[in-house]
């Protein structure tokens, strides 16, 4: 018996030496092979493990709208989902699910909708109807799905809902607010929104996220928040709150007010923070002059965000309703006024870089302006979607450092509109439109579009089979086999982990088993990475296996046999 057990111990120590230096490595060693290739090569992206989601609005709780996912080159369109009447809202994409909801309110249907799709496909995986006019956008923290509704009218009311991600069953809700006006951001187990009462007081809150409980809440006479998303930074919550024309730093454990800065002019951007500084932008204001109504456009601020003090305002003015995106040392928003133009700002100092200008009311004969619905920055490109009433809706991707078009689509569907942001993740872009949304017609409904650069007519995913563990010097064979929907010959891309490629193998037969050898001279945990094209050029997606290296067996050690 003390044999056995000795044994046992012997085993249990040798196999842990060998493995856990391993272990420690594998960030290491998936770090330098994603350099290495995704810097030189272009052909495989990072691991599944590591894919950089959209779980919320603006990518994360600091609003700053950029993600590391590879985006759309093309505007070629992988899937599209019809829903119900409404118009979508914000997609909110994680483990390859979307999330999203429509508002549900035009003539012939007042009830939201919110849906669980799956990302590949398009496919419905579930789905939950309220009967409460109008949901927001999604937050997906921990496993569990956020989601606020609305109700406009007399009959106010709110409802605060948390699914499970996985099967859509309601874990809570919270249903005493009058009326919920704010999407919802997740932050350390707590949810921080904001809701309007019927005497339109509002009222921005904190809730445990895991109960729904209220932590705390703070009520401001008279004054309301449009959809703006609060933003938080080191233990600080900002809220942008439109006719107070302020911003407003909150301690986010208690709710107590660190500071304000006010404006005289409304405030419906978001706050983006990073780094210390808070962005945001100014609608602007009106007044009734001798000539009728004037309008004073506003600018782009930005502050410390410790202290509220002022760094920089830009030198330019127009009309903001959207919340800044921040990347590569740049501050990228667009404005909906007279001249509907796109901005990339220096952070440094507000400077702009470049822009773009989408169209001009006086020159174009229209009576109203209309423009972009925000930003979103992606593998160095950034995208926007410009809305407007008598212009058919069109999606804009730019060279994010010099503003050069890329490309662009236009919605060939007559009265649509796009009323929601862009989402961006695992290599798809994500935005839905609204058919006859304010119009009276009872035949409206909405649409969420997925933008890749992968065509349906592409190759499936390959598939690898072979050894997930093994020693090093030692060769492996391993299997990959597609489907091509046309039957076409397929080419292999396939990266083994270790800054070895073997590039585009083939041609082989659709459904043909290919073998190929790999051999590992280092311990590690190394993901094999295929991608897969047809002899038309149509790349598929990526196909992953993970391979564990973890010893070379040691010479003149024996280990007792166990019984």
């Amino acid at each position: 018996m003390i044999k056995k057990t000795i044994s046992v111990l012997l085993l249990t120590l040798f196999i842990a030496t060998a493995i856990l230096p391993a272990s420690g490595d594998k960030n290491i060693q998936k770090t330098e092979m994603g350099k290495q290739h995704l810097g030189d090569e272009q052909e495989i992206a990072a691991d599944s493990n590591d894919i950089d989601w959209w779980p919320t609005f603006a990518h994360d709780s600091q609003n700053i709208g950029y993600t590391t996912s590879k985006a759309p080159n093309t505007n070629n369109i992988l899937w599209s989902f019809r829903g119900s009447s409404g118009c979508f809202r914000d997609p909110a994409i994680i483990n390859g699910k979307v999330y999203v909801a429509t508002t549900g309110c035009t003539r012939n249907d007042w009830c939201g909708k919110f849906f669980c799709l799956d990302a590949e496909t398009g496919n419905e995986i579930w789905s939950y109807t309220t009967s409460i006019e109008q949901f927001y956008g999604a937050t997906i923290a921990e496993g569990r799905v956020y989601l606020g509704s609305g109700e406009w009218g007399d009959n106010r009311r709110g409802i605060i809902f948390c699914f499970d991600a996985d099967n859509g069953s309601i874990i809570w809700e919270k249903n005493n607010l009058n009326y919920f006006c704010g999407r919802i951001t997740y932050q350390d187990d707590k949810l921080y929104t904001c809701y309007r009462t019927n005497d339109w007081d509002t009222w921005i809150c904190c809730l445990n996220a895991s109960s729904g409980s209220v932590i705390w809440r703070e009520k401001f006479n008279g004054a309301y928040l449009t959809e703006c998303t609060p933003a938080i930074f080191e233990n600080k919550v900002y809220y942008c709150i439109a006719t107070s024309r302020r911003i407003q730093c909150f301690d986010a454990n208690n709710g107590s007010l660190i500071w304000f800065w006010n404006s005289d002019k409304m405030v419906e951007s978001g706050p983006t923070v990073i780094d210390n500084r808070i962005y945001f932008a100014e609608k602007g204001r009106g007044y009734v002059g001798p000539n009728g109504t004037v309008w004073i456009p506003g600018r782009v601020y930005c502050l410390n965000a410790s202290t509220g003090k002022q760094i920089w305002q830009s030198k330019f003015k127009d009309t903001f309703y959207t919340t800044p995106a921040i990347a590569y040392g740049k501050l990228y928003i667009g404005s909906g006024g007279k001249k509907s133009t796109f901005y990339c700002l220096n952070i440094t100092d507000g400077n702009i870089e470049w822009e773009y200008h989408f169209f001009n009311i006086n020159r174009e004969g229209l009576k109203i302006g209309g423009g972009p619905f925000g930003a979103v920055v992606a593998d160095g490109k950034v995208y926007t979607n410009v809305a407007h009433p008598y212009i058919r809706d069109k999606i804009y991707c730019f060279n994010a450092f010099n503003g050069d078009l890329i490309w662009k689509w236009v919605e060939i569907v007559p009265w649509t509109r796009f009323y929601t942001g862009i989402s961006i993740a695992d290599e798809k872009l994500y935005i839905g439109f609204s058919k006859d949304f304010i119009r009276t017609s009872h035949n409206g409904f909405s649409v969420l579009h997925c933008f890749s650069d992968i065509n349906i007519n592409a190759p499936d995913a390959p598939k690898i089979k072979g050894r997930k563990i093994g020693i090093t010097d030692n060769e492996y064979k391993y299997t990959i086999t597609t489907t091509d929907p046309n039957k076409d010959d397929v080419f292999y891309y396939i990266s083994w982990g270790d800054g070895t490629i073997d590039e585009w193998i083939g041609p082989y037969a659709s459904d043909e088993v290919v073998t190929v050898n790999h051999t590992w001279s280092e311990k590690g945990i190394y993901g094999i990475k295929a991608r897969v094209k047809d002899s038309n050029g149509l790349r598929g997606p990526i196909g992953n296996l993970e391979v564990a290296i973890p010893l070379v067996y040691p010479r003149n050690f024996n280990i007792p046999l166990i019984n």
